[in-house]
């Protein structure tokens, strides 16, 4: 860790999830330095916790939760500083939770679902009426 960001960050070793979920209320924002995960969980809870986003741009899947100056910003390595600043600079102006639930919460997520199966299967391999349902929610 750098030494100017000594004051500013906490090193940890893997926190339990009860732990760890607690930490969201102590942050401001959250920054994904990552590009091989292709749906990080982080960075949905982080929206949902009301904390914009700064995402690396290359990373798989991630992107899809980062609309600028709504709940974040996309960043490469030759515009970090920049993209940083500005979230800094606007960062009361971004609607991370709202943007998240609007796109991505249960009910949306479950209707894009509901088409996907209605797209993939015929309706005599559904043991239920795609008509009568509004969305889908997975379950294991």
């Amino acid at each position: 860790m750098s030494p100017s960001c000594n004051k500013m960050m906490e090193l940890t070793d893997f926190l339990d999830y009860s732990t760890f979920i607690k930490q969201y209320d102590r942050c401001k924002f959250a920054i994904f330095f990552n590009v091989t995960d292709a749906s990080p969980r982080c960075a949905s809870e982080s929206l949902v916790f009301n904390l914009p986003i700064l995402m690396n741009e290359d990373i798989l899947g991630g992107w899809k939760y980062v609309k600028s100056e709504v709940s974040g910003e996309l960043f490469n390595e030759s515009n970090f500083e920049e993209k940083l600043a500005f979230l800094l600079k606007n960062f009361t102006s971004y609607t991370p939770r709202e943007h998240f639930i609007k796109n991505f919460g249960i009910f949306n997520s479950g209707k894009k679902l509901k088409q996907f199966v209605k797209q993939v299967y015929n309706k005599d391999d559904i043991n239920f009426n795609l008509d009568n349902i509004e969305y889908l929610k997975p379950g294991i």
